[in-house]
């Protein structure tokens, strides 16, 4: 099976959660997304330039505290990347369904590890925040900024446990859809090696 025929499947069975995907299907669909999403910022940045954003910089040492806005650069991300994202996240979204249901998993098995770690660092991040005086010169130079300024400042053991969780569901992401799908018909349908030898 070709990267071309496995995004053809994919996107044909665009919310069909049912049935079952062969390692080869659903990690050629991925490749193909990640080729697309690389020609959409390529496109983004030759359309519409490189994204510039300010960043409130709040660090604290042992002389005292400093405060800045950073401008940062960013290439990539802009209309053509958000309109694939949303164009191909209910197809990846079945396809690694199907994916799961190859090794013999249902899908909440690994729903729900990655929706309670969303949910966790959200709260992480949203829950815990610090309003900080934002400095006259900073103030005097973008009159659009207000007196203060929220920042994230969640309790650090709250912040390891939701970034660990996330990175542990990502690494079992990881192996259960490499893993080797069984090679007869299970509860969810036969084998896709059968019919795609």
């Amino acid at each position: 099976m070709s990267m071309v025929e496995a995004v053809k499947i994919c996107l044909r069975k665009y919310v069909s959660f049912s049935g079952r995907a062969s390692r080869a299907e659903f990690w050629k669909f991925v490749l193909g997304i990640f080729l697309a999403s690389i020609l959409a910022a390529i496109a983004n940045v030759m359309i519409f330039g490189p994204v510039t954003e300010a960043q409130f910089v709040l660090r604290t040492t042992s002389e005292g505290t400093t405060q800045h806005l950073q401008q940062k650069i960013q290439y990539g991300p802009g209309p053509f990347s958000t309109l694939l994202g949303f164009a191909v996240l209910l197809p990846f979204l079945a396809a690694a369904s199907r994916r799961l249901h190859d090794i013999g998993r249902p899908v909440w098995h690994l729903a729900l590890p990655w929706v309670v770690s969303i949910l966790l660092i959200a709260i992480t991040l949203v829950a815990f925040t610090a309003h900080v005086p934002v400095s006259e010169a900073i103030r005097a130079a973008h009159p659009s900024i207000g007196e203060t300024m929220a920042v994230p400042q969640p309790p650090l053991p709250l912040f390891v446990a939701a970034w660990l969780l996330g990175f542990t569901t990502f690494v079992l992401s990881i192996i259960w859809f490499t893993r080797r799908g069984q090679p007869e018909a299970n509860r969810y349908g036969p084998s896709p090696m059968a019919s795609n030898p």
